[in-house]
C-alpha cells in the first residue's frame, strides 16, 4: 500500500503498477473545481488525466465492486424504508444501486433535492415527485447513512413548513 497525495491508499497491480480505481479515487491531483458526478465521469477523468486505458467492466472485477454494491443495495432498501413511517413518504423503492423515495403532493421533490445539496448530497427530482438516489459504487455503509439521515431531517423541515 502506498499513500496518495490525497491521503488515500492506493494498491499495486502483480505488473508494479497503481490500479485505475485506485488511481481514480485519488481526486487531490485534480485541478480545481472538477467535480465527480458518477463513476463514469470518474471514469473518463482518470483516462484524461493519468491515461488509464482500463474499461469500467474491468473496474468493477479488478475492485470486486459488484458484491459490495449488493451490500450496499440492501443497505439502502433498509434505510430507505426506515422513510416509510414519515407521513410526506408515499413508497421507497431500491433497484439496483439505485433508491427512488415517492413523496406526497404537499411536499417538492425539487424543494427536497435543493435542500440536500445544501447538506452535501446530490440527488434528482424525478416526474412523479420522486427523489431518485444514485450514489456512486465506491461509496461507504456511513456515506449512506448520512445521506438517509440528511434526507429524514431535510423532510422534518419539509413538513413543518
Amino acid at each position: 500500500m502506498t499513500r496518495t497525495a490525497a491521503g488515500g491508499e492506493t494498491r499495486s497491480s502483480a505488473a508494479g503498477r497503481t490500479t485505475t480505481a485506485a488511481r481514480c479515487r485519488s481526486f487531490g491531483t485534480l485541478p480545481r473545481g472538477t467535480v465527480r458526478s458518477s463513476a463514469c465521469a470518474g471514469i473518463r477523468l482518470c483516462r484524461r488525466w493519468w491515461g488509464c486505458q482500463s474499461s469500467p467492466l474491468d473496474l468493477l472485477d479488478e475492485d470486486k465492486l459488484l458484491p459490495r454494491v449488493t451490500e450496499l443495495e440492501q443497505l439502502l432498501a433498509r434505510e430507505l424504508h426506515d422513510l416509510t413511517a414519515r407521513t410526506a413518504v408515499v413508497e421507497t423503492r431500491v433497484a439496483g444501486f439505485l433508491g427512488g423515495l415517492t413523496l406526497t403532493d404537499d411536499i417538492s421533490a425539487e424543494a427536497v433535492t435543493d435542500e440536500l445539496v445544501e447538506h452535501g448530497f446530490v440527488t434528482r427530482p424525478l416526474r412523479g415527485n420522486t427523489v431518485q438516489i444514485s450514489p456512486p459504487f465506491i461509496t461507504t455503509d456511513d456515506a449512506i447513512r448520512q445521506l438517509v439521515a440528511a434526507i429524514d431531517t431535510v423532510l422534518s423541515v419539509q413538513e413543518a413548513k
